[in-house]
């Protein structure tokens, strides 16, 4: 592919049929995570805040630097009616609410999206080493992660604690009504429903979810509420949304657009702003 042939894909933008809404968001940021199943990806802002935008049809890759317009939908998440890639790197920083820690990852629950960090050894180790002085991560931390990109994953490589929640959001696909078992980045958790609590009717295994939960000892989980009900008529919205789109994202080169030093991977002046709550301001 020639220099110029990356620049007008680079630059190109992949524009669909629907038209703007009051709703209208214009957000940016870097992929780190994505979930073909559900059609969406999660952008982590400038300022670290997280974004899930729904594009069944884009196919960015992790380190993509994007600007998304679209509607933004309930939840916060936004469905692309037009998208760009504008350059490439390999760090990111996310910040977002800890929902379980295990031996080599980290789920977060950020932006709408539930993201899968690995950790690396050392860093374990050292989260280990912090967690006996009472200041390491548990379910419920907010916390600011620092990220390595690359074509197989996002690494965690540090994590500095903000504060700490009660309630976590999360989304996943149910394994079970009774017991309410969901499975959130292959992982199942169990969830407590509380006396007085009505589950939706007609739930069933294979649906996904998407429900906030309140976190106790033990990695325990309690129902609190599900957060979209209509999740599965906003997927189908999004697909018929985005019947115009193409793949040329995926040709994008992982050299085109680079950011250069990973010292300014975050320092852009940002075109995104934070005006639906969840963008974190613009990263291209």
């Amino acid at each position: 592919m020639t220099r110029t042939r990356k620049a007008a894909v680079v630059a190109a933008i992949v524009a669909f049929s629907v038209p703007a809404t009051a709703h209208a968001a214009h957000v940016s940021g870097v992929v780190i995570a994505k979930n073909k199943a559900r059609g969406t990806f999660v952008l982590a802002g400038r300022t670290g805040a997280g974004t899930t935008v729904r594009a069944p049809r884009a196919h960015p890759r992790l380190g993509d630097r994007l600007v998304v317009d679209g509607p933004r939908l309930a939840g916060g998440t936004v469905r692309a009616h037009a998208l760009r890639v504008v350059g490439h790197t390999r760090h990111a920083v996310l910040r977002g609410v800890v929902v379980r820690q295990l031996a080599r990852q980290t789920l977060v629950s950020a932006g709408g999206s539930v993201v899968s960090l690995r950790r690396r050894t050392s860093a374990a180790r050292s989260l280990s080493m912090v967690s006996h002085n009472r200041t390491g991560l548990s379910p419920g931390s907010v916390a600011s992660f620092g990220l390595s990109i690359s074509s197989s994953g996002v690494t965690q490589t540090t994590a500095t604690t903000l504060g700490v929640v009660s309630n976590v959001r999360i989304e996943g696909r149910l394994v079970s009504v009774s017991p309410l078992v969901v499975s959130v980045e292959g992982l199942p958790i169990t969830i407590t429903i509380p006396g007085g609590v009505t589950l939706p009717a007609g739930l069933q295994p294979g649906d996904d979810v998407e429900l906030t939960v309140s976190v106790g000892d033990n990695n325990s989980f309690t129902l609190v509420g599900f957060d979209d009900q209509n999740a599965q008529e906003q997927q189908q919205a999004g697909d018929d949304d985005q019947g115009d789109d193409n793949d040329d994202q995926g040709d994008v080169d992982d050299d085109s657009g680079a950011s250069g030093p990973t010292g300014s991977d975050h320092g852009g002046s940002g075109s995104g702003g934070d005006d639906g709550g969840g963008s974190g301001g613009g990263d291209d």
